[in-house]
């Protein structure tokens, strides 16, 4: 009797110690995702929505926070600093790719385990009334009075960074670059009068534009696009710039990412939630009402993305000279 009454004593303390170094099968708790840019846009919205997917597939609450801090730098710094234990998530969009190269954050493509929603087009607005009936206007002013015209596009990094960037270059033309924490606060900036014309997803638009209360210029995309709340195609950014046709399509990525650290089966659970997500009627209700393309990648599949964005992404920024690290000393190639 007594040692029976000894082995379940060792039993229960074996388990309590295991219960207490959190031993218990995952998730056991809630999971936060750390979004690297401000509420409202794309990147925030998209992983509101994937949380609301995978709870149910997980069986655990996931709570999504904000950090906009060094272009996403400051949250990547948060997640990846952490334990390792698939509780902390990264929402990213593509400037995660560039962290490195920028100085924000170290951790490079292989470091993370990717799971990409997709991505939305870029669309050129101005606020109603403004003088710039066309992006051939924008264009123009840009070229007559370099500098004078203010352009939102989220912050630096951002695909909409790159894109407003690249059409710059490809019309040899200058603006005045005014960065804020994510789409929202770009479009409420145009719309407050902040600035003077902004890039962004038209996901991240949709309600602005069905609302009237931002008029779309152009399709910053190989094509042009009907786009809510106008009757007419609003024409491709192709149509003013054509050179631009030499750096098109390049392509939003918004989704999550874990550190490689995570446990393998760890991270196993999350891809089939995350591809059970995908496949779920909130997801596809999502993509169709804020004109995403789905993707859905991970595994190999997204580090393949992660590679070729870094690549690109990595060296724009850093031969438009606000990288402050080679590419080539982090190993990644040219494009």
């Amino acid at each position: 009797m007594k040692k029976g009454l000894v082995v379940f004593v060792l039993i229960f303390f074996v388990a309590l110690s295991a219960f207490a170094r959190g031993d218990r099968e995952w998730p056991s708790r809630p999971i936060t995702i750390v979004v690297s840019a401000g509420a409202g846009g794309g990147t925030d919205l998209g992983n509101r929505a994937l949380a609301a997917a995978m709870e149910d597939y997980l069986g655990a609450r996931i709570t999504v926070v904000n950090n906009t801090g060094g272009g996403g730098g400051a949250a990547a710094h948060q997640v990846f600093s952490a334990p390792h234990d698939g509780y902390m998530w990264l929402g990213f969009f593509e400037g995660i790719f560039s962290n490195a190269v920028m100085g924000t954050h170290h951790g490079t493509s292989n470091d993370w385990d990717y799971f990409i929603l997709g991505g939305t087009p870029g669309i050129m607005s101005v606020a109603p009334g403004s003088p710039f009936q066309t992006a051939g206007d924008v264009i123009a002013a840009m070229r007559n009075n370099p500098g004078s015209i203010r352009l939102a596009a989220s912050s630096a990094g951002t695909i909409w960074d790159i894109k407003s960037s690249l059409m710059a270059q490809a019309a040899g033309v200058e603006y005045t670059f005014i960065p804020y924490p994510g789409s929202n606060p770009s479009i409420l900036a145009l719309i407050a009068g902040e600035v003077d014309v902004i890039i962004t997803g038209l996901g991240e638009q949709v309600d602005f534009l069905e609302a009237h209360r931002l008029t779309p210029l152009a399709m910053i995309e190989l094509e042009g696009m009907r786009v809510p709340g106008f009757d007419h195609v609003v024409p491709s950014i192709l149509n003013y710039v054509p050179a631009m046709a030499e750096v098109l399509p390049i392509h939003q990525t918004i989704g999550f990412a874990v550190p490689r650290g995570v446990p393998q089966e760890v991270r196993s659970s999350i891809a089939e939630a995350f591809s059970r997500a995908m496949r779920s009627e909130g997801i596809r209700n999502y993509t169709q009402n804020f004109f995403i393309a789905p993707s859905g990648a991970y595994g190999a599949a997204s580090l393949d993305v992660a590679h070729r964005m870094e690549s690109t992404l990595g060296w724009i920024m850093y031969d438009r000279g606000v990288g402050t690290v080679s590419p080539a000393a982090l190993g990644i190639p040219r494009p």
